[in-house]
């Protein structure tokens, strides 16, 4: 296997884009694609203050590296901690090393903090799937931490793949509002209480910033999370990986017509509604972040009570 450009042997092969690059190609021509898809899109302006979603995972830091390499004194990193024992507190450690190396503000919030008990806690007392509540809560306290930090922007990791499975995750649970506040840059409202989400790495696949993370040597563990294995996406990823392997670029046409289908959609205006509760934006009249506090606590109280 040769370099699609020099002819010296490859490291890398892309099917679903029919080229192979050698280590120093591949290097180049991903920086080049995920800035050509940043400047495309408009995901970054000259004036935006940018709020890195950093968990210590590959697509989190590949994206922190970048962004501050473009926009330097632009990009700050921000940090939740779900309070999941024997992980989260070593991929914090791979954070913080991260940031201290290249000089990028860095704050910290966690569930026990924010919300008032961690998922562990969640997951003693409530009997859905972990990632139903730790989604909730992430994205509640990613939009509180980077308004505090004056964002203009949040910019979450996700890769192709990711947005391949959410994508049909929507359409298999009929998420339609969340399906139509998809796309490079998320969100259908502009209010200084939401900050808008950018995704970087929408166009590259979770195997080439794999490939990239491991030739920069960025700081990196083996830890996954123990949750994992509950999420609904855990099955849509195997799904959608099984489909690629026989034809290539599958994922790639998933977000290709979801971005034909929904121009016409992005162009609708939506007022923004605010949760009765804690005043945060949300899609209903009290939000899911709160609903879930509430199960929580109720089941707290029943469960001190004594039956007589």
């Amino acid at each position: 296997m040769k370099c699609s450009i020099c002819k010296e042997k490859a490291v890398i092969e892309l099917n679903y884009l029919k080229k192979a690059f050698c280590k120093e190609h591949f290097i180049d021509s991903f920086e080049e694609r995920v800035k050509k898809h940043v400047e495309k899109n408009k995901l970054v302006d000259k004036n935006d203050k940018i709020v890195v979603g950093v968990s210590g995972g590959k697509d989190s830091l590949t994206m922190l590296y970048l962004l501050n390499k473009w926009y330097p004194g632009q990009v700050s990193a921000l940090t939740v901690d779900e309070g999941i024992k024997n992980y989260r507190e070593h991929t914090i450690k791979i954070v913080e090393k991260f940031v201290k190396e290249w000089g990028i503000n860095y704050k910290k919030l966690s569930f026990k903090e924010g919300i008032g008990f961690s998922l562990d806690e969640i997951c003693k007392k409530l009997e859905g799937i972990p990632c139903s509540y730790c989604g909730v809560f992430r994205r509640y306290l990613l939009n509180k931490g980077a308004r505090e930090m004056k964002a203009t922007k949040i910019a979450i990791g996700h890769n192709l793949d990711d947005e391949a499975q959410s994508i049909m995750m929507n359409l298999f649970q009929h998420g339609l509002q969340r399906f139509v506040r998809m796309g490079p840059l998320s969100g259908v409202v502009d209010n200084e209480k939401f900050i808008r989400r950018i995704k970087p790495l929408r166009e590259i696949t979770e195997k080439e910033t794999r490939a990239y993370f491991f030739i920069k040597k960025f700081p990196h563990d083996i830890w996954e999370c123990p949750y994992m294995q509950f999420a609904f996406r855990h099955n849509i990823r195997k799904m959608l990986n099984d489909y690629e392997k026989d034809n290539s670029g599958t994922k790639a046409n998933i977000v290709k017509s979801y971005d034909s289908f929904i121009k016409k959609f992005k162009k609708t205006k939506y007022n923004i509604v605010f949760c009765e509760k804690c005043k945060e934006p949300t899609s209903s009249n009290i939000c899911r972040a709160c609903i879930i506090k509430e199960e929580f606590y109720e089941r707290t109280r029943n469960k001190g009570k004594t039956k007589n």
